[in-house]
């Protein structure tokens, strides 16, 4: 048996899984898997803490006895090729525990893939230890503090714990198998658009192409796939330019500057990390750098900064 699963907060994250689900459930539905899909959140409370979702929804498959495979896909990722045979793929591939892309970080080690989308056979006796140790990690955070994490990732990071996690079951690397062919950014069968590739608009739009495109492809009605709304990305990169001039300048915004940030924003052609990076580097940032670190730096760690610089 293959069930896929997807989960998501109910507002920020929603409008991703609300396109991306619809490759899903037209292809579970093409060749007869299961297909489950959590919204809302399972422990903790910020919008980010869904990611974890999948981890206690794990937990309960093996609780329950399921020994089939289980194809978790992102939030942000979709089926790019409905007519690709996932059961005569693992079929194939019973001797291993886990599937899953190569994170692409270097230098590569055998642990270290993204957890954005795999598969994990949960018949296999090394994946259900790696579900148990990956649950006791995902629990060791008190709830009033993981409750209260302000920054992803900073409390718990559901990768990070995975990677402790493999490293953890005694020879997993040999029933590890890492395939970016089948699972990446890129690949064959299902794609991801992740967080640092472009905000989060242009995420949900070129979700929504890709969807309608597969879903065509197919052969199948892509009229349902939601239609975004550019009045929620302009909101969206108002914010963004004014915020970033307000920290970085201590300024509102020049008009021309404005304009061609949000020109840049709305036709994709830069993302935020870009614009980010771009004021990073302009002189204006150079020469407020100094007072910056003076109001966020103590005198102490002042005169050690300009010791290592010296």
């Amino acid at each position: 048996m293959i069930t896929f699963i997807q989960t998501s907060d109910v507002s920020k994250y929603r409008p991703l899984i609300d396109r991306s689900s619809l490759s899903l459930k037209a292809y579970c539905e093409k060749f007869g898997h299961a297909y489950e899909c959590f919204y809302g959140i399972k422990r903790g409370a910020k919008p980010w803490h869904a990611s974890l979702n999948r981890i206690p929804i794990l937990k309960s498959y093996t609780q329950a006895g399921y020994d089939g495979w289980v194809v978790y896909v992102d939030a942000d990722a979709y089926i790019a090729d409905l007519s690709f045979d996932i059961g005569a793929y693992l079929a194939e591939r019973s001797q291993y525990a886990l599937i899953a892309a190569p994170s692409g970080l270097t230098p590569p080690r055998w642990w270290d893939i993204n957890a954005g989308v795999f598969a994990i056979n949960l018949g296999h006796d090394k994946a259900r230890e790696l579900v148990d140790l990956w649950f006791e990690k995902f629990m060791a955070p008190p709830l009033d503090v993981l409750s209260a994490e302000a920054v992803w990732g900073d409390v718990i990071d559901d990768q990070a714990i995975l990677h402790e996690a493999l490293n953890a079951v005694d020879g997993f690397e040999h029933v590890l198998l890492r395939d970016e062919g089948v699972f990446n950014w890129n690949a064959r069968f299902i794609r991801q658009v992740v967080r640092d590739a472009a905000p989060m608009w242009l995420r949900i739009e070129r979700i929504e192409q890709a969807v309608s495109q597969s879903l065509a492809a197919a052969g199948i009605d892509a009229s349902g796939v939601p239609q975004a709304s550019g009045g929620n990305r302009e909101e969206a990169n108002e914010e963004f330019v004014e915020a970033i001039y307000k920290v970085m300048f201590g300024r509102h915004p020049d008009p021309g500057g404005r304009l061609s940030s949000l020109a840049a924003l709305r036709s994709g052609e830069r993302t935020y990390r870009d614009d980010l990076n771009s004021r990073m580097e302009s002189p204006e940032f150079k020469d407020r750098l100094p007072q910056l670190l003076k109001r966020i730096l103590t005198e102490e760690e002042r005169r050690a900064l300009a010791a290592a610089l010296a």
